[in-house]
């Protein structure tokens, strides 16, 4: 075999994703020409916007990545994660992993080209094969330095910097610093998430549970998909931000020429003007978001809601309810697994108008405005007119710790903070995601923050236009058949049977966590002792029931669900815990998060049982 059939080989095995990379008929945006070194080494002389640049030293490829590497020397120690953008023709990363102590290594190769060159000419495994390595990544695609973003920041533990040979810097500049923009994003987000999830865990558990009546009795929106499909119809999400006042008025002039989406609160602001949209859309499921549907008349308009939302709010709609479902809610999937594809599902984002966003175009529409929808605090305003689940006083605090600054659609800058920061980073993406499926989104949110990606116009030169177009009847309750009797039944009966299994499972799963606990405190004792075989024994012990618990539903859908933010953390340590070669290591190791998360289980369980036994009293009550 030659090089190339032996690399090709060790991808195939360990790195496949690569080998999809290598036989990509993208190219990239310039052109090269192979060239030796004096030191007799391959080189790519690189053509770009009319320059020319060496990937490597002309003379010796191998000594300026060893002199980059010691330049860098002083960045990277004690430094637990790196992230290494360009490795040349395998030098810059050779060198990087003969030098640094880091734990994992993440890498990322822009140009597919390069990465075919070294492939094609130099040896890989002896450089793939280093454990450390924790993701290699090729290709310049728009969204790949996000998800690469979100990959390592799931995976890492301790600290973080990101490297990149000069000629790189100069090559990609664009994506270095997305990467520096991305990281820091991702990572704000992610602790955003975790704080929300670590205390909201049991409330999420309990309104996915308890909602299952109003699943059973209420129809999916499935019936909506493409309603509007090739029609020109437009659609308007509709925010509860101060901007909202300025063109709310338009809204009762276009509600026979649009579709109306009210996003969560907005709601409020509506109807304090006599404006009402033809459904609103909430997924929030805190005591809160309660508030918001507590101020309103709930017999005016439908709702569209996913089982997150918190249970109370459908207990006390008047109105049609209509459901879909977040791609992320496993409890749904689990429990309706029979007739799963007959409830839409949706990326999961951190604001309702993403949520709106994506029903929208479920519905087939390809042009979508947003209306009120500020994502900061332009001239220190907190909501518009008539949002008043939230008291001003307290608006008023959260306006002055906001310290942070964020371009506005006028050119100036409006007060922001960082919670607000994920909603507009989250939006972002989302409409991002929406142009590849050739859905425009047009902000017209005057005086709001800047949404990358999205098109700004102003609603007084839109709405002439839009009143030309023909009337229709948006009703969604026209649309949208309502649920047979059979058919009630059949999903109660699933629903039910589902329901007393995971019952039952939880409680023999809360047994095994009392047992593993048990295990885990011997473990300790052992190693307190420096016992070898007792070690030994325990740690074999605690593999078989981790691996039992782990191998059930119950922990793969309930408590994956609500204690994800622990197991998350317990997985980052995983590879750490395996490549232990150091019995006691691996104990304290074990001990130290296995022990953790376990305690987290044994607390939880007891609620589990108890929210599972309402949920059963509450389906036979309410179906």
């Amino acid at each position: 075999m030659n090089v190339l059939e032996l690399n090709k080989k060790y991808l195939s095995r360990h790195y496949p994703a690569l080998i999809r990379a290598f036989e990509s008929t993208l190219e990239d945006e310039y052109t090269y020409t192979r060239e030796i070194t004096r030191s007799g080494e391959l080189n790519l002389r690189i053509e770009i916007n009319q320059n020319s640049y060496y990937l490597h030293s002309r003379y010796n490829a191998r000594h300026e990545a060893k002199k980059w590497v010691e330049s860098i020397g002083s960045e990277i120690d004690d430094i637990d994660n790196v992230l290494l953008v360009g490795i040349g023709l395998g030098y810059y990363l050779e060198e990087l992993l003969s030098v640094t102590k880091a734990r994992y290594i993440f890498v990322y190769e822009p140009s597919v080209l390069v990465f075919k060159e070294w492939l094609n000419e130099r040896a890989i495994e002896k450089t793939l094969s280093d454990p450390r390595i924790r993701l290699f990544a090729v290709g310049e695609s728009e969204f790949l330095p996000l998800q690469l973003a979100n990959d390592i920041s799931e995976q890492m533990i301790g600290t973080f910097r990101k490297v990149s040979p000069p000629i790189y810097e100069r090559l990609f500049p664009e994506i270095s610093e997305q990467f520096n923009t991305k990281m820091k994003d991702t990572i704000i987000q992610q602790i955003s998430n975790m704080q929300t999830r670590e205390f909201n865990q049991e409330t999420w558990l309990e309104n996915s549970l308890f909602n299952l009546p109003y699943l059973i009795n209420n129809s999916s929106i499935l019936a909506l998909k493409d309603k509007w499909k090739d029609q020109n119809i437009k659609a308007i999400i509709v925010g509860s931000g101060p901007s909202l006042s300025q063109d709310l008025h338009y809204l009762s002039e276009l509600k026979e020429k649009c579709l109306i989406i009210a996003a969560g609160s907005s709601i409020q602001a509506m109807e304090h003007l006599g404006v009402y949209p033809h459904f609103v859309v909430s997924m929030d499921g805190t005591k809160a978001n309660h508030h918001v549907f507590k101020n309103v008349d709930v017999s005016r308009v439908p709702l569209v809601f996913c089982p997150s939302i918190y249970y109370e709010i459908l207990e006390g709609h008047k109105n049609s309810l209509y459901y879909g479902k977040f791609q992320s809610d496993i409890i749904t999937k689990y429990l309706y697994e029979s007739q799963e594809n007959e409830i839409p599902s949706f990326i999961s984002t951190a604001t309702v108008t993403g949520t709106g966003i994506q029903i929208a175009a479920f519905m087939g529409i390809k042009d979508i405005y947003l209306m009120g929808q500020d994502l900061s605090y332009p001239n220190n305003q907190f909501y518009a007119p008539g949002v008043v689940h939230i008291s001003e006083e307290i608006q008023d605090l959260h306006i002055a710790h906001s310290e942070k600054w964020v371009k506005n659609v006028d050119g100036g800058l409006n007060r922001t903070k960082g919670s607000m920061e994920v909603l507009l980073k989250d939006i972002e993406i989302l409409v991002k995601i929406m142009e590849l499926q050739g859905v425009k989104i047009i902000n017209t949110s005057k005086g709001g923050a800047v949404i990358e990606g999205t098109e700004w116009a102003s609603m007084d030169k839109i709405a002439p236009s839009l009143l030309e177009y023909p009337s229709i009847d948006f009703e969604i309750s026209k649309q949208i058949p309502a649920k047979t009797p059979e058919t009630k039944d059949k999903q109660v009966k699933e629903v039910s049977t589902k329901l007393k299994k995971v019952s039952g499972e939880t409680k023999k799963l809360e047994l095994k966590i009392k047992k593993l606990t048990e295990v885990i405190k011997k473990l300790e004792y052992a190693l307190s002792e420096s016992s070898f075989n007792k070690t030994t024994e325990r740690l074999v012990e605690i593999d078989k029931l981790w691996k039992n618990i782990t191998q059930n539903d119950v922990f793969n859908v309930f408590y994956q669900y609500s204690l994800a933010h622990y197991i998350n953390i317990y997985m980052r340590h995983v590879p750490e815990i395996v490549e232990a070669e150091d019995i006691f290591k691996k104990g304290r190791l074990i001990t130290t998060h296995l022990g953790v998360l376990v305690k987290r289980m044994r607390d939880f369980s007891p609620s589990l049982i108890s929210i599972l036994e309402k949920a059963t009293e509450r389906l036979k009550a309410l179906t």
